[in-house]
């Protein structure tokens, strides 16, 4: 059907590269010939015009060749268009025939007859045309091949489906004369020649034309396969092309073909996944071959995606069966297949039945009862629900696909795209993003070749939106062999979620509330409410069927693909649902995520909630800013406060910082400049600048806030004190202990007079006093003042509330700074005890009990127990927190300083390098806490006599100190008279011959300070 041009294109290109050839020499030689005035020719100008001849000559006779060889091309062309003529018009008169005949338009027949016919007079209206064409000039003929090669796949189609229809109409006419035997038995007694003379014209007609060869009835007819004891010839009924750009899978295949091996007497096999994991295509692979290391094995495909094509597909199975006497009906020849394929005739075959699906097996037909069972024979399934497959195999016979590898996926990227110069790390990134599905893999590539796109580029798209993502991945691929039945992975899991609609509803609402979160590590706990835990469950189920989600074993929380929530959520916002189900959302967070972290679990459960409740957010925003909410939303900024509190907790002052911020911006569109509500967000902002060691913005901040809540609120109100407060410990980290003094009694004064001596807020502000009275040395106030705020806490909390626990530990923690070890230990371990009560063994608070305990050890001289004591706080700290949280990074310190008692230098150079770097990346160069830990390091340094590198570390911390805490403070005092210990060491040890260590870079702000954490 093909008709090639290389002629024609090759004559267009020879005459387009002779052109400027023509120009040239007329150009250089106009038409004035110079003989005629007498004038003879030069040498040079007689070379160039026999070389100009020579090349024409030489153009021409190659474009008389290709011209002849297209003038063949066109010939052959106007011969198959004739052929073609014929063949249609012996289609139409038998299709003619066949309706004019009593009965025929009965049953199944009938359809398959007309769209024959229909698509019969449409084919030989398009050969009209082009024939009509064809007999013009030379230039019609021209056109008329170009035109029949532009609707060669029209055509081609056309008679595929026609050829098809023939099959259908043989199987049909034979039936119809089984069932007229068997209905009417006195016909068949009385002779079989009444009913062939019925069809003798059609059979004539057929015989003549030798198109449709319908069989002549044998005298025993049957509804029973062929009796022949000689197998039947083996088929092939595969209709889709092997996919000859195919990659990887080998293991898949390999795993296919050791279970259809190892099958006992049932070989099934299924392949489940999501849609466009490579399900079919990886079938369509095993069927080639299959076909070509089995060549007397029958292969049929199937498609089971709904009844009429697993019908149509079915029964086209019936001539390689050589029935005789197959019912008009389709269930009879239905039948008649299964019970082909289920005899020893049938020989070695593998059935592929594509797309399984409920509605088509378990439907009004119920054709699962159609699959046959035969030792010679094996089927092999696609299904996209797991619990659908497992009910044609065994679960040791299911196949789940997840993707492709990452050497295949790069593979079968790079086929599409075409080469590309990209780094290795974008294109990793790229299959990453499209999580390894081939199907997502072949529509970038094809994108990224179509458009001259690179990775990056394409990954910049990608990235930009969640509408560019749908967009890139939810067209329908059209240039592959089955396009017709295969989509992109958004196509075919929208197709997913219209199936699960109709079964399960609760399970449409589970799939639609997990795409307002993040796609792992979803908990059960923030779903809908359901009726009962069984439809809870079986809906949960049904998810997991499809592939939808999968449930990790060791947590009990789902993760959702990304791709199927990029589908679900497009889905959901084609049919106007999505902000419905993000309001949803929103008010289930605001239930769940804790406004405190003091409770038991809280610090966990803010961890396994923070990425939904940002997913939620974000979205929730989008729809405010859309128009979509009627106000604007207090507990929105309520839940960004909430996660900011707890990233202050967990030690993530920058990502805090950030939702500050954003509750600040919200709370001002919400309540204005002068809310109470924005008041808070903008203290809790300061704090956070406090921990950051952003002093001035802080202080400015605090004074702004209390300035403000003294006007509005007045010098008495509760918020107004709290800010007091908040500015009286900023001064005091500051070293201003006189103004922080100050303030902590001015706050307590008035908490004294309007809530009394025994509030609970009152005994916070006795215990912040006692704080700030310990660091002026003021110890016998200081203790004073603990005492009465862990009393008070006593009576009014109890011995076990975290506010009692908290003053026990800070009197611990005097006690020990005054050396009182046994008293400290006391205090240390009722603390522990009671915190491990409360919050249990592994909580943050009780690891900072248990530390405390080993810090006493080490003030005993108890060194080893210490180490193991505090090695056993780190590894919790590690576990539950993070490498960098400041109280592991505390815990290094104090490990450190230990390791520095017992003389162990080098050790506690490395852990003290690595607590540096880790501040450094957090805090910054000049926070407090990044400054000390650079003291500590060069006093270890000092101590191993490298006093070069010592005094520079120690001249850029006092420098750094001078400038952000003031000369005054103590930390300031501290780094002087280390400097000047250094200087006088150094100078010493010159003197007494020792060699001064002269590489500061080793130990400076260079590389030693930039050590990677392990």
């Amino acid at each position: 059907m093909c008709l090639p041009t290389p002629g024609l294109a090759r004559a267009q290109k020879l005459l387009k590269s002779l052109t400027p050839h023509v120009l040239a020499y007329l150009q250089n030689y106009p038409l004035q010939n110079p003989l005629v005035e007498g004038e003879a020719m030069s040498g040079v100008e007689v070379l160039g015009v026999v070389a100009a001849v020579s090349q024409l000559t030489k153009y021409w006779l190659e474009v008389v060749n290709d011209i002849s060889e297209f003038s063949n091309e066109m010939r052959g062309a106007s011969s198959r268009i004739n052929r073609l003529n014929c063949w249609v018009q012996d289609v139409i008169a038998i299709t003619n025939s066949i309706k004019a005949h009593s009965g025929s338009q009965d049953g199944l027949i009938g359809p398959v007859v007309a769209r024959c016919g229909l698509e019969a007079e449409a084919l030989q209206s398009e050969l009209q045309k082009l024939s009509i064409i064809m007999k013009g000039g030379k230039m019609a003929k021209i056109k008329g091949v170009i035109l029949f090669n532009r609707k060669e796949k029209g055509i081609t189609r056309l008679v595929e489906s026609i050829e098809r229809s023939k099959s259908t109409i043989n199987i049909c006419l034979l039936s119809k004369v089984s069932e007229t035997l068997m209905t009417t038995p006195s016909v068949f007694e009385r002779g079989c020649q009444q009913v062939d003379d019925q069809l003798s014209n059609i059979s004539r007609e057929v015989a003549a034309r030798n198109c449709f060869q319908f069989p002549k009835l044998p005298v025993n007819h049957s509804i029973e396969c062929a009796s022949s004891k000689t197998p039947a010839s083996v088929a092939f009924m595969v209709n889709i092309r092997r996919n000859g750009e195919f990659i990887g899978q080998n293991s898949i295949l390999e795993d296919l073909s050791e279970k259809m091996k190892t099958a006992n007497g049932r070989r099934r096999v299924a392949l489940i996944g999501l849609g466009g994991v490579g399900k079919s295509q990886i079938a369509l692979e095993y069927a080639y071959r299959a076909h070509i290391s089995s060549p007397n094995k029958s292969v049929f495909w199937i498609q089971g995606a709904n009844e009429l094509d697993f019908e149509q597909d079915f029964i086209r199975i019936a001539p390689y069966a050589k029935a005789q006497g197959a019912g008009i009906t389709t269930a009879v020849t239905c039948n008649m297949v299964k019970g082909w394929l289920e005899s020893e005739n049938s020989g070695n075959w593998l059935l592929i039945v594509d797309d399984v699906n409920t509605d088509t097996f378990f439907g009004e037909k119920l054709f699962h009862t159609l699959l046959p069972q035969n030792p010679n024979g094996s089927i092999l399934f696609t299904c996209r629900n797991k619990q659908l497959a497992l009910k044609f195999v065994l679960p040791m016979q299911l196949i789940k696909l997840r993707g492709m590898n990452n050497v295949d996926a790069r593979e079968l990227l790079l086929t599409h795209a075409g080469s590309l110069e990209d780094s290795e790390e974008d294109i990793d990134q790229l299959i990453c993003c499209l999580e390894y599905m081939p199907l997502a893999m072949v529509r970038a590539g094809a994108y990224i070749a179509a458009n001259s796109l690179s990775v990056s580029g394409y990954l910049q798209l990608f990235n930009e939106s969640e509408a560019n993502r749908a967009n890139l991945l939810g067209a329908i691929l059209m240039d592959s062999a089955a396009s017709s039945r295969l989509s992109l992975p958004i196509v075919t899991s929208v197709i997913s979620l219209q199936k699960i609609q109709r079964e399960d509803e609760l399970a449409i609402q589970f799939i639609a509330f997990m795409s307002c979160l993040s796609s792992r590590r979803i908990p059960n706990t923030l779903l809908p409410s359901p009726k009962s835990t069984i439809k809870n469950s079986q809906a949960l189920g049904v998810l997991k069927a499809y592939s939808l989600i999968v449930e990790n074993s060791s947590d009990g929380l789902f993760d959702m693909h990304p791709l199927v929530r990029l589908a679900t959520r497009t889905w959901l916002k084609s049919t106007g649902q999505f902000s419905k189900w993000v309001l949803l959302a929103f008010n289930s967070m605001i239930q769940e995520f804790p406004s405190q972290t003091e409770k038991c679990g809280d610090i966990e459960k803010c961890e396994l909630y923070l990425s939904h409740a940002d997913t939620i957010l974000k979205d929730h925003e989008k729809i405010f800013l859309g128009g979509g909410l009627p106000a604007v939303s207090a507990a929105h900024g309520s839940l960004i406060s909430r996660i900011s509190r707890y990233l202050t907790t967990k030690g993530s002052y920058r990502s805090a910082r950030t939702f500050a911020e954003s509750a600040v911006k919200w709370n001002k569109r919400a309540f204005g400049e002068r809310g109470r509500h924005t008041l808070t967000a903008l203290s809790n902002l300061a704090v956070i600048d406090h921990y950051l060691g952003g002093y001035s913005f802080a202080e400015n901040l605090c004074i702004e806030v209390l300035v403000t809540r003294t006007k509005v609120l007045g010098e008495n109100h509760e918020d107004t004190i709290d800010s007091l407060n908040n500015l009286a410990l900023l001064y005091q980290e500051q070293g201003k202990h006189d103004a922080a003094e100050g303030m902590h009694r001015k706050a307590l004064s008035l908490r004294e007079k309007f809530l009394g001596p025994r509030h609970k807020d009152t005994l916070v502000s006795v215990n912040n006093l006692a704080l700030a009275l310990q660091s002026q040395q003021k110890h016998s106030a200081a203790e004073d003042m603990l005492q009465r705020a862990l009393c008070g806490r006593q009576d009014l909390l109890g011995p076990f509330h975290p506010d009692t626990l908290t003053s026990t530990s800070n009197l611990g923690v005097f006690l020990q700074s005054q050396k009182h070890w046994e008293d400290a230990w006391e205090m240390h371990s009722l603390a522990f005890a009671g915190r491990q009560k409360i919050f249990g063994p592994d909580h943050h608070e009780t690891l900072k009990s248990k530390g405390n305990l080993a810090l006493v050890l080490q003030g005993q001289g108890l060194y080893n127990q210490a180490e193991e004591v505090l090695g056993e706080v780190l590894s919790g700290f590690q576990v539950i927190l993070r490498n960098d949280h400041p109280d592991t990074l505390t815990t290094m310190s104090n490990l450190a300083n230990l390791y520095r008692c017992q003389s162990k230098y080098a050790k506690a150079e490395k852990v003290t390098s690595r607590v540096l770097c880790a501040r450094q990346k957090e805090l910054g160069e000049c926070h407090p806490e990044t400054l000390s830990t650079m003291c500590d390091l060069s006093i270890l340094l000092q101590c191993q006599r490298k006093y070069q590198a010592a005094k520079a570390l120690g001249v850029y911390v006092l420098n750094a100190r001078i400038r952000s805490l003031g000369e005054g403070h103590r930390d300031t005092q501290f780094s002087a008279r280390h400097v000047t210990e250094l200087q006088e060491d150094l100078q010493e040890w010159i003197q007494n011959g020792g060699e001064a260590y002269t590489s500061e870079s080793d130990y400076g702000l260079g590389d030693a300070l930039l050590w990677p954490l392990e």
